[in-house]
């Protein structure tokens, strides 16, 4: 499985980067206020990184409610075998 997903990555970084030599031109970038003139590959890669970022901080509460889930399910098991342990440890009494 790890192999696959590293033929996928370099196969993405290949495109990526044949796609940056093919288009390497400037863009104007217009912000209202002033007015930029960068690379098309450059203007790609602020846009992916910057979609990236916003995934992350849009996951970040949902990622501490699932850790504090985690968290407290790990406390119930350990409670359980616990108990477990207790009760395994209590001789049987014959009915007899």
């Amino acid at each position: 499985m790890r192999i696959i997903g590293a033929i996928i990555v370099l196969l993405v970084a290949v495109l990526g980067a044949s796609f940056a030599w093919l288009n390497a031109g400037p863009v104007t970038i217009d912000l209202w206020v002033d007015r930029y003139e960068l690379s098309l590959p450059f203007v790609f890669f602020i846009a992916l990184l910057a979609g990236w970022l916003l995934g992350i901080v849009s996951m970040i509460g949902i990622i501490t409610r699932q850790m504090r889930e985690v968290r407290r399910l790990r406390r119930s098991v350990t409670l359980a075998e616990t108990e477990i342990n207790n009760l395994r440890s209590i001789p049987i009494r014959n009915a007899h």
